[in-house]
């Protein structure tokens, strides 16, 4: 009986599908499609809860994937952010789930950064075709109070700072700003440490339904420089990058020294470890480039890749992990701090350090993860070796233990083979095809890997003793080995394997609301700064409230609701209150 389990149908790579896939880009000269067939362009935006940051505070952040406002279509399911410096050098970049064009995120600044201008660069890969807006840029002011750090103490020279003081912070300028976004009330406007705020939401029908919430204490600093958005990219388009329609495009491509060999149609394989071990495989194109479609979520993971082929030795593999360069700045921007502020970093660091040491009795849940099966879905029977009796060898293992397994000895090495019953002509033609061998998700294609491996390391065995098609290969079976611990490690022996660690999708931890009523905490120090942060705060009625509790550091805090409109303006509503 024939399987088909992997249909992948995937309109935008259908179309390329003769073309060489870099890096999920493809030259515009060698693809089969009019570019001005595409109207939908996608334009990502960001929100971030502040602009300057000290080391040892969390960056948070929302992405949103802008498209056309007519067709309001979302392209991508993938997001990419950075934070760079302003040599481009990246200090984080994470890959991110996008659902409805948007996702969230958070960075904790460590201490090895330097005090000085960075930024937070969003992107989708399809965005990057938009060539007048293909990533939102926006500055990110860290200081470091560890690291020495230019001061001026005169204050006429401020003109020349980035950085400076001031009791207030200036209101962001926008293209559009609604007064009536949402009418933003406390119940009060002054509050004492560790004291309940309910914040009242009225007049909500104009707000974008998913919206940020961010409450904050304002730093006695302020920034000159205005707030950056989208750039060009170049002028002269070169390169269409695909869209990441169903997940992550993972790329790579195979070469050869013998000219007598082929490098188009030959399978490779993938494997991404893990709690929940993803398998796929695929073909080489024309030009010996491959591309894998996960839609499965990972987190920062190791992957295996293989030629999946009888003559794999004679090919080596290469996989893409270049990664998108914006253009570097040609001048500087010295971050000089105002003499002014430097009681006020003090304390803030302190504060810092005690907050933090107090981590683990305050931490966040990260998101649940989405479990995956296994691709043939828990088909077959599965063998739990410790049911059984022990036997020292996995020859003895298939002889006494699993049926329909043999394992027969050839010219090349010892194979297993799958052993059918009845006179089904089909399954007799099938069974002279080698049957697909797993460990721990890893792809085995000697079967000494298997003979050889220790049983006391294997929890179980599964066996699928019937013909199957997975993607481009038919095999005659499956033999999939679980170990114990997951941790598998493969003979990496060959230019045609390669072991390569991805990113994954970046968790997203919910940020720490404490509930006073909890007499557990009186004695745990609160030098929260950022109160309270709802990136997918849901405007679903006229009027809504919200409760949270202030911190032991008195100030004035200011109330943030903002987001943006279906067609990418951006709307906010501000209100504030004291702490004292």
């Amino acid at each position: 009986m024939e399987r088909l389990i992997m249909s992948t149908k995937y309109i935008f790579l259908g179309l390329i599908w003769t073309c060489s896939f870099v890096s999920a880009q493809v030259s515009i000269d060698r693809a089969t499609v009019n570019m001005d067939q595409f109207t939908i362009r996608e334009s990502p935006k960001l929100i971030t809860n502040d602009k300057v940051l000290l080391t040892g505070e969390k960056l948070l952040y929302k992405i949103f994937s802008m498209s056309d406002p007519v067709r309001k279509k979302v392209v991508s399911a993938i997001g990419y952010v950075s934070l760079r410096n302003e040599s481009d050098s990246i200090v984080f970049q994470h890959r991110l789930k996008l659902k409805d064009g948007k996702s969230v995120g958070a960075y904790f600044i460590p201490g090895t950064l330097k005090t000085g201008k960075y930024h937070l660069i969003a992107y989708t890969n399809f965005s990057l075709n938009n060539t007048k807006a293909p990533y939102a840029k926006s500055p990110i002011y860290l200081i470091n109070p560890f690291k020495k750090t230019p001061l001026i103490m005169d204050k006429e020279e401020k003109g020349i700072t980035e950085v400076k003081t001031s009791i207030e912070r200036d209101t962001i300028s926008v293209k559009r700003k609604y007064d009536e976004v949402a009418g933003l009330e406390t119940d009060k406007k002054v509050y004492k440490p560790r004291e309940k705020v309910k914040l009242i939401f009225k007049n909500m029908n104009k707000v974008n339904k998913s919206s940020v919430l961010s409450v904050r204490k304002v730093a006695p600093i302020n920034v000159y420089s205005e707030e950056e958005i989208n750039e060009p990219f170049n002028n002269e388009q070169t390169n269409f990058f695909v869209p990441e329609i169903r997940g992550e495009i993972i790329s790579g491509y195979i070469q050869t020294s013998r000219p007598d060999k082929s490098i188009k149609d030959k399978v490779i394989s993938l494997t991404i470890s893990g709690d929940n071990t993803i398998f796929k495989l695929a073909k080489t194109n024309s030009k010996g480039h491959f591309f894998f479609v996960v839609p499965e979520d990972y987190t920062k993971a190791n992957s295996i890749f293989q030629v999946h082929e009888e003559d794999r030795d004679d090919y080596s593999l290469e996989v893409n992990t270049v990664v998108f360069r914006q253009k570097k700045e040609d001048k500087k921007t010295p971050v000089i701090l105002d003499a002014t502020i430097k009681n006020w970093l003090e304390k803030r660091s302190i504060q810092l350090q005690i907050e933090n040491a107090y981590y683990d009795t305050k931490k966040t849940i990260a998101e649940k993860k989405k479990e995956t099966t296994p691709f043939f879905e828990l088909q077959g029977k599965n063998y739990v070796l410790s049911e059984y009796n022990h036997f020292p060898t996995m020859k003895e293992v298939f002889v006494e233990i699993i049926e329909n397994v043999g394992i027969r000895k050839r010219k090349e090495g010892e194979k297993f083979v799958m052993i059918t019953t009845g006179t089904d002509k089909d399954r007799s033609l099938f069974s002279k095809m080698d049957p697909l061998i797993l460990i721990d998700g890893v792809l085995i294609q000697n079967a000494k890997e298997l003979v050889d491996y220790d049983p006391k390391k294997v929890e179980s065995i599964r066996i699928v003793n019937e013909s199957y098609r997975y993607g481009p290969k038919i095999y005659s079976g499956i033999i999939a080995v679980s170990t114990k611990k997951g941790d598998f490690k493969p003979i990496l022996n060959g230019e045609y394997i390669k072991e390569v660690e991805l990113q994954g999708i970046t968790p997203y931890k919910k940020i720490y609301t404490p509930d006073y009523t909890d007499k557990k905490l009186d004695r745990i120090p609160d030098y929260r700064v950022q109160l309270f942060w709802d990136p997918e705060f849901i405007l679903d009625s006229e009027s809504k409230t919200v409760n949270f509790y202030t911190s032991d550091v008195p100030g004035k805090y200011e109330i943030k609701l903002s987001g943006y409109t279906n067609d990418g303006v951006y709307i906010n509503s501000t209100n504030y209150f004291i702490v004292e």
